[in-house]
């Protein structure tokens, strides 16, 4: 028996509203079944859905434990991930865009040189990166749908 989400957990409902104990039968058995699989399948699709996320954080949190000279078991990587990913997006590139523009002008080597020196203004900044992550997702994304 094919049973939908709604009709499992009817079934369950159903069955768990009689008040008495009893003995699973064959359609309580596959409203379950299918209840654990649509969990796993929603867990693995959210994942996979999310694979440059999980590579990024996995990533940061690696560099985090070298910066901090920190084993898995210390709170501190953890906790400045969960900062980072509590900030909101506008001060996440702001901050990026002090830095770009930052490092900009350390390659100014002569006054003259100044003149040519623009710095990104916040639109220009938020145009750019969304272009590159529109990039990255449609160049990587697709490479490891099959591997989880």
């Amino acid at each position: 028996m094919d049973m939908t989400i709604e009709k499992s957990l009817q079934r369950l409902q159903w069955r768990f509203k009689q008040g008495k104990a009893y003995k699973p039968n064959e359609n309580d058995i596959a409203a379950y079944n299918r209840l654990v699989d649509y969990v796993n399948d929603t867990k693995r699709s959210y994942v996979v859905d999310n694979i440059l996320f999980t590579k990024l954080y996995i990533f940061c949190y690696g560099e985090f434990l070298r910066h901090y000279e920190a084993t898995v078991h210390d709170k501190i990587p953890q906790s400045e991930l969960n900062r980072i990913l509590a900030m909101g997006v506008n001060e996440i590139i702001e901050r990026f865009r002090t830095t770009a523009n930052l490092e900009q002008l350390k390659k100014v080597e002569r006054p003259e040189d100044m003149e040519k020196h623009n710095d990104l203004t916040f639109d220009e900044c938020v145009s750019q990166l969304k272009e590159m992550t529109f990039e990255a997702i449609n160049a990587y994304s697709h490479k490891h749908l099959n591997r989880i």
